[in-house]
């Protein structure tokens, strides 16, 4: 990593992959920027957070929005370490089968696809609800219902993976709303989170989705 000081400003490159500071010796600190132009640190241990600049705005950083028309997941990876809340919208989402909607966090470890917790049920002629198990569970079960609305992850504890998640979805072709809530632990920090569904084999044929994330 280049550096150039001058009399009023301290310059450093950003930094990605393989050019990312190791770990510093015992005792030792290292600062650096990466290249979604924020500031970050490593200490002795290994560990990579995010520089808390005091009384400064955290901005919300807002991926590409994807098209939901083909394939049976889509993964948003990338999520830089230290994030506290993520939210992925979508727009006109639809699939193809009857199953339920699912999202999944992921980590350095792979993607999650056991021991979530939680309840998923959605309201409107009627009322029915499942427990959650492979993932957050929205639910979905008809072939081409139109879904729009937000899912909120949340973070507990970003030092032992725990999150919460709350999510609601309208559908514009019937008079449904679908909502649920619930929490899952990864083995280390999230860096990734999956749109799929309950099967994992039937796909998607409408809509966008986006993703965004606060620190």
């Amino acid at each position: 990593m280049a550096a150039s000081l001058t009399s009023t400003d301290l310059t450093l490159d950003n930094t990605s992959g393989a050019s990312i500071p190791g770990t510093p010796s015992a005792g030792q600190t290292v600062i650096y920027p990466k290249d979604d132009k924020l500031l970050y640190y490593k200490d002795d241990a290994g560990v990579e957070r995010l520089v808390n600049v005091t009384a400064a705005v955290t901005p919300i950083n807002l991926a590409t929005a994807v098209a939901t028309t083909a394939g049976t997941s889509i993964d948003f990876t990338g999520i830089p370490a230290g994030v506290k809340r993520i939210t992925l919208g979508v727009a006109g989402l639809s699939i193809n089968g009857t199953v339920e909607l699912l999202i999944q966090i992921g980590s350095s470890a792979g993607v999650k696809t056991s021991g979530y917790l939680g309840f998923a049920t959605y309201t409107g002629a009627g009322t029915a609800g499942l427990n959650m198990g492979a993932g957050f569970t929205i639910r979905s079960d008809d072939a081409g219902e139109v879904s729009h609305g937000i899912i909120n992850l949340t973070a507990i504890n970003t030092a032992t993976g725990n999150w919460a998640m709350s999510a609601i979805l309208g559908r514009s072709n019937e008079p449904y709303m679908a909502i649920s809530g619930g929490a899952a632990t990864l083995s280390a920090m999230l860096t990734s989170v999956r749109l799929t569904t309950t099967n994992g084999t039937d796909t998607f044929d409408a809509g966008s989705a986006s993703i965004s994330w606060e620190f």
